[in-house]
């Protein structure tokens, strides 16, 4: 035991029998769970408050859609919304083994990703539409807008500086040839 403190004298003892694991940060240079993950909380908590707001107390009523028509076509839209937002979100996360691509620093432009940049996030904002079109405010579907905003500053500042600087030329090519949010035929972006 003596020699275990001389040669580790300068860790406290209580130190000397910690076993947690190391973790090596130069593998994962990018958090998984990027800003923009923190983005999509935040607006799924907002809409989801918003709808309680208009809800119990009327705030905004005149902006509820009352022809029958008009609330089944809603419906049916959210979803196909809630349909395209889970294959976007399966085939992100489990098909392209989006952890494993960030966990070793690679960049993914195949497979949902050939087709839009941010899937997971282009997930959540049609969650978030699939919500407001079931409750049916026309005055609430502001709030897209503003996520849409939210999601590109966001993604701007963060991701892709990073991606920028860690893929270089791949990720040029691939910025120019992919949307961020919106889903189109890979390489017609422009």
């Amino acid at each position: 035991m003596e020699d275990i403190k001389e040669i580790n004298n300068d860790i406290p003892e209580n130190d000397i029998y910690n076993l947690d694991p190391i973790v090596v940060t130069s593998k994962q240079k990018y958090p998984y769970k990027s800003a923009a993950f923190f983005v999509a909380v935040a607006s799924f908590i907002l809409t989801a408050l918003m709808i309680l707001i208009c809800a119990l107390t009327g705030f905004l009523s005149n902006g509820l859609t009352t022809r029958t028509w008009e609330r089944c076509l809603y419906i049916m839209f959210a979803i196909a919304l809630i349909f395209f937002a889970f294959i976007l979100y399966s085939k992100a996360k489990n098909d392209s083994k989006i952890e494993n691509a960030v966990t070793h620093c690679r960049l993914i432009t195949d497979g949902v990703y050939a087709y839009v940049r941010n899937p997971m996030d282009t997930a959540a904002l049609f969650l978030n539409a699939a919500a407001l079109f079931i409750y049916g405010n026309v005055y609430l579907y502001i709030l897209l807008f503003i996520y849409w905003i939210a999601f590109t500053i966001t993604l701007k500042k963060t991701e892709e500086k990073w991606l920028r600087m860690e893929f270089g030329k791949d990720y040029a090519i691939y910025y120019d040839t992919v949307g961020r949010l919106i889903p189109l035929k890979p390489g017609s972006r422009h």
